[in-house]
């Protein structure tokens, strides 16, 4: 069997309490080495599944933490896809959070993180083991 591990991380901007998107950025290790990452035709096909794993985990945090009332400014986040023959068998994600208005309680970051984890793409791979975590890295009440 041939095991593959992909591995991205991405930094991003939002504005507003809607947690409007301003700029997302996706890097992907490599050989040791972070490339950026962005979508396109030319991309691998597989690779850019990956990478829409990802947005699409991003999205339910944006409109999550804004359903929960959280303004969210900035998140970072790393994300490790592992396949085996290409048949995805675990997603792990985690994103570290910059929120503006008020700290996000446990219930919160709980409620958040079961939705991403619960993305359109990620409820498709019903065989994989999915973890995603939340934290809080910066906050202004």
């Amino acid at each position: 069997m041939d095991e593959r591990i992909f591995h991205l991380r991405s930094r991003s901007e939002h504005e507003g309490e809607a947690n409007d998107l301003l700029a997302l950025e996706m890097e992907l290790e490599v050989e040791g080495a972070w490339q950026p990452a962005s979508m396109s035709s030319s991309m691998p096909p597989f690779r850019a599944f990956v990478c829409a794993s990802l947005m699409c985990q991003h999205a339910y945090l944006r409109m999550n933490a804004s359903e929960r009332g959280l303004v969210v400014s900035a998140a970072s986040g790393e994300f490790w896809m592992k396949t085996r023959d290409f048949n995805v068998y675990e997603i792990t994600a985690h994103f570290g959070l910059t929120v503006r208005n008020r700290k996000p309680t446990a219930e919160d970051l709980t409620f958040i993180s079961e939705r991403m984890r619960d993305c359109p793409i990620s409820r498709n791979l019903t065989s994989a083991t999915k973890t995603t975590t939340l934290e809080v890295v910066d906050s202004v009440v």
